[in-house]
């Protein structure tokens, strides 16, 4: 009675072990090439104060290969190599935020490579009938840059879609004020 008592606590445990260990901050992939990219993020909302009850998913394609709330505004995961992946920093009542990122390597790379993000998260609001499509958007692209032999941002296509967002809220604003002039009137 006692030994079956026993397995059944040793079976529990070791299921709640697996749980716990599928559930860490951190997704781990191991490579032939043995190198690994290590990205870690810090999440602010518009005041520049730390976010917390952040989704972070890592999508390849159509699949979602992680996804994990954190609830201190800051995240840290291992990502594969040699793909094509976007990552996904999703917030309640935020529009979301996406990064294309390229991790494939060069063959004769064998290290460890780090991606530092900052994260500001912009508030959903009233745009007075414009189209919030360029929210979409992802807003980095990051690719391996041979000549620097680091992970670098695009960032032509970056000011571009920053400005392109930039401008959709600067109309809003507009909207704002000159619906707020009219029904003084």
């Amino acid at each position: 009675m006692k030994e079956t008592f026993f397995l059944i606590i040793i079976i529990i445990s070791s299921f709640l072990l697996e749980a716990q260990t599928q559930s860490s901050d951190s997704l781990v992939f191991k490579t032939e090439k043995g190198a690994y990219i290590q990205l870690r993020g810090k999440i602010k909302d518009v005041k520049r104060q730390k976010a917390d009850r952040i989704l972070i998913m890592v999508c390849s394609g159509d699949s979602t290969i992680y996804g994990n709330y954190q609830r201190r505004g800051r995240f840290r995961i291992y990502l594969p190599v040699d793909t094509s992946l976007t990552l996904e920093v999703l917030r309640k009542g935020y529009y979301p935020k996406r990064i294309n990122i390229n991790t494939n390597l060069p063959n004769t790379e064998d290290k460890e490579y780090l991606l530092i993000f900052e994260f500001h998260m912009i508030e959903k609001r009233n745009l007075y009938g414009l189209d919030d499509f360029v929210f979409e958007f992802p807003a980095g692209f990051v690719e391996f840059d041979l000549r620097k032999n680091n992970f670098v941002y695009s960032e032509r296509y970056t000011q571009n879609i920053f400005k392109k967002i930039n401008n959709v809220l600067d109309e809003a604003e507009k909207r704002r004020l000159e619906e707020e002039a009219k029904s003084k009137n």
